[in-house]
């Protein structure tokens, strides 16, 4: 207790104060986190100094859709279709880098509408949980921010340069060949500072945060959006 309390007062939050407490469960056993005066101690603790939110402040999605307008997609080079591509799929649909950069053009259907399967289990996948489908509805209205189109006009200007390559994000510039989620994350940057977002501070992993955040401030639920459409 004192060990805490000392951490405690040194300014630790709560959350560092919590792994401090795992480190120590595992040494000396599980009795410590049953412990009511440590449950207790942790309980002020957490009133007191709770951890702050993962992302305190978000940008506007807007910026980056109103950038987006100006690139139409039959009048820009394969590297600006590519990035704008990247950051309508991530903002819509709310899927981490990672989760795009295993998007296979085999498991891509172009109908009606856009279905993408993935198939892979991703690090945030539960274990025997399969990934849901990704559908992205056409909105012809609107086409140089649609992500469907932008899907489909991007597999109809790839298709001659892709070779065997499975995965739908390639490199730019040959020698061809799949995109890493590096690179990937690098292209979703790319457009937030065209767009004037700081991204020292928002990054291409906060696009889902930034997605839901403005459907909440809305009045729209981010979820029920989502699997219906994007």
């Amino acid at each position: 207790m004192d060990f805490f309390a000392s951490v405690f007062g040194k300014g630790a939050s709560y959350g560092t104060l919590n792994s401090y407490r795992a480190a120590i469960g595992r040494i000396i056993g599980g009795e410590l986190t049953q412990d009511p005066q440590v449950k207790k101690c942790f309980r002020g603790a957490y009133n007191i100094r709770p951890n702050p939110p993962k992302y305190e402040d978000t940008w506007d999605p807007e910026l980056v859709l109103n950038l987006a307008r100006k690139l139409p997609n039959d009048g820009i080079t394969l590297e600006q279709l590519t990035w704008k591509l990247a950051v309508l799929l991530a903002i819509c649909t709310g899927q981490r880098v990672q989760t795009l950069h295993n998007i296979e053009v085999q498991n891509v259907t172009v109908d009606d509408k856009i279905e993408i399967k993935i198939p892979e289990r991703l690090k945030s996948s539960g274990r025997n949980v399969p990934q849901s489908t990704l559908i992205l509805p056409f909105f012809h209205s609107v086409k140089d921010i649609c992500p469907a189109t932008a899907v489909q006009i991007y597999l109809e200007k790839t298709k001659p340069i892709r070779g065997t390559t499975e995965k739908l994000f390639i490199t730019t510039k040959p020698p061809f060949r799949s995109a890493s989620t590096q690179t990937i994350s690098r292209w979703i940057k790319a457009m937030l500072r065209a767009s004037g977002i700081d991204t020292d501070k928002d990054s291409s992993y906060t696009t889902s945060h930034a997605s839901s955040s403005a459907a909440a401030r809305r009045g729209f639920n981010y979820d029920t959006i989502r699997k219906a459409a994007c």
